[in-house]
């Protein structure tokens, strides 16, 4: 998908929030390419998450 590993701001009612689609876990499985991609999204998550205060 072209959109795996992109963080989108969105509002939701009880505040602001980040939507951030990754592929499966099980995609490894099936498609073991897409591995790098996914440990790519977690650490770029783990990034984002680095970055927001806590609650």
């Amino acid at each position: 998908s072209e959109i795996h590993g992109t963080a989108f701001p969105a509002d939701a009612p009880h505040g602001r929030i980040i939507i951030f689609p990754v592929y499966h876990p099980a995609v490894i499985t099936h498609n073991p390419p897409l591995r790098k991609d996914l440990e790519g999204d977690f650490w770029r998550l783990k990034e984002i998450l680095g970055t927001i205060s806590p609650l």
